[in-house]
């Protein structure tokens, strides 16, 4: 980290008891810029169940150690903030009051609302907005959004990355170890699904259809190499040229994961370097990457791609990449043997 600023990550939080502690007990953890999460007071990017979780004590014991907590209000869904819209606003008041300093907003006409009433948080946008052209970085800008998080499907797009830098001055976050397909068309429904409740659709009803989403993207990248090195995912080593093209943010997935889930994937990429598997700082302990190669596939086997994909190549069919990807699939079989 010597030559990158020190709090540059945003860790997810799983309104485990004892999360905050563990992660303050990290080396790293003057490398957090953030924590990120809910009470489940509102719907958000994740729906954790019907009970509220305090997380007064944590925010507090967060700003102890100049960590920030950033609330998520960040469904792809409107429906649950509009019917609720006085206890919203109340509650995020009361955020105010305990030391919230962020906010993730993913509809802009509640944006509107907050700037009216005079609420001094950094307004951070989410990457559920879809922010990928330029007339969208406008938009996010004319709306009063402090922060541009790019849509997760060109995190690997270099060039966009660029131009986001050249139109805007705001700080740029992505994500880093998603493992989505890119491009996937069930995503929407993905994501509607996670962060809704409804009393129109019981809870063992909205289980059984995200498992049978995720039951397609899990088989699918696990039975494609292509698939899986063509996903959204970035690599530890990869972040100080991130920072270099001017992305200040670097956010972790996983508010579903475990303590020790989430503090290992945060040390992996905090570390800037990486030497054993994949599947530990992208998806440690979940069994989402659970095809046999994936307990044989190295950091440093996927090397030769990525410095063929940050040197001349945005396509993922480009047949470099896919001899590439045989290659390393090759070297899996005879490791499996």
């Amino acid at each position: 980290m010597d030559n990158l600023p020190n709090r540059i990550f945003s860790v997810p939080y799983n309104n485990d008891p004892t999360f905050v502690d563990s992660l303050l007990k990290s080396n790293f953890s003057t490398h957090i810029s953030e924590v990120y999460g809910a009470d489940n007071k509102f719907v958000g990017g994740r729906y954790l169940g019907r009970q509220y979780l305090t997380i007064k004590d944590d925010v507090k014991k967060l700003l102890q150690n100049n960590i920030a907590f950033n609330y998520t209000l960040n469904s792809i869904s409107f429906i649950g903030y509009a019917i609720n819209y006085d206890d919203l606003f109340r509650h995020i008041e009361y955020l105010h009051n305990i030391g919230v300093k962020v906010l993730t907003i993913s509809h802009p006409i509640m944006l509107q609302q907050l700037i009216k009433k005079g609420f001094d948080f950094i307004f951070d946008s989410s990457v559920n907005q879809f922010i990928s052209s330029t007339p969208r970085i406008e938009q996010i800008i004319e709306f009063g959004y402090n922060r541009i998080a790019i849509d997760e499907d060109f995190t690997r797009d270099l060039n966009f990355i660029k131009q986001v830098r050249k139109k805007a001055t705001l700080p740029i976050k992505v994500i880093v170890n998603s493992c989505c397909i890119n491009g996937c068309v069930n995503r929407i429904t993905h994501q509607n699904l996670l962060s809704s409740k409804s009393r129109h659709l019981s809870e063992i009803n909205r289980r059984k259809i995200i498992y049978d989403l995720k039951s397609y993207c899990k088989s699918s990248v696990n039975s494609s190499m292509q698939l899986f090195m063509n996903s959204n995912w970035i690599r530890p080593e990869d972040i100080p040229m991130y920072h270099s093209l001017g992305v200040s943010f670097f956010k972790i997935s996983g508010r579903t994961y475990s303590t020790e889930a989430i503090v290992k994937m945060f040390e992996f990429y905090a570390e800037l370097k990486y030497d054993g598997l994949i599947k530990e700082y992208l998806k440690p302990g979940s069994g989402y990457l659970q095809d046999k190669k994936f307990n044989y596939l190295l950091n440093k086997d996927v090397e030769h791609y990525f410095l063929h994909k940050w040197k001349c190549c945005l396509d993922n069919r480009c047949p470099e990449c896919v001899n590439i990807i045989n290659s390393i699939n090759d070297l899996l079989k005879t490791r499996m043997k």
